[in-house]
């Protein structure tokens, strides 16, 4: 399924050259993640709705990960299996290991450190009932159509 979601991403995001670029993309999903987080713990969303949103999101910065990965040329194979770890711990882990990636130094560094946030992906995704087969699927879905009718670029979640 990797390989196949990859090939979404390239098609996607083939105009996209900047990793700096790509990282502000994988903050800025990251970011929107807590900030639904926080917006359900508010009680601003039904629960079903809530991890349908999630899902969006989980596939949005999914998106940019597997991009960053292949533009700075890591060979990333797959997403490890989830580990039963508590939602806002993997909050807290995606913010710093969103910060270790803008401050990394070396290659090595880097690749630690994306191995480590698409681990704690998997993880977010298993703590609202979906394999990262489901968030790949969803995000193809959704790109494809973005693409088909023009609307990559803009703002908004339902574009």
């Amino acid at each position: 399924m990797i390989q196949e979601y990859l090939q979404s991403v390239l098609i996607t995001g083939n105009k996209i050259k900047s990793l700096d670029y790509i990282k502000l993309g994988i903050l800025e999903e990251s970011g929107e993640i807590a900030g639904k987080v926080k917006r359900f713990r508010r009680g601003d969303y039904k629960k079903e709705g809530f991890k349908e949103n999630m899902k969006k999101e989980i596939g949005d910065l999914t998106w940019y990960l597997v991009l960053y990965a292949y533009k700075s040329e890591q060979l990333i194979a797959d997403f490890r299996p989830p580990r039963n770890t508590r939602i806002m711990d993997n909050i807290y882990r995606l913010e710093a290991l969103k910060a270790n990636l803008v401050a990394a130094k070396t290659q090595k560094h880097e690749y630690v450190t994306t191995k480590s946030l698409m681990g704690t992906v998997s993880d977010l995704a298993w703590n609202f009932g979906f394999t990262m087969e489901d968030i790949m699927k969803a995000n193809m879905q959704k790109t494809q159509d973005r693409l088909k009718r023009n609307m990559i670029r803009g703002q908004g979640d339902e574009r």
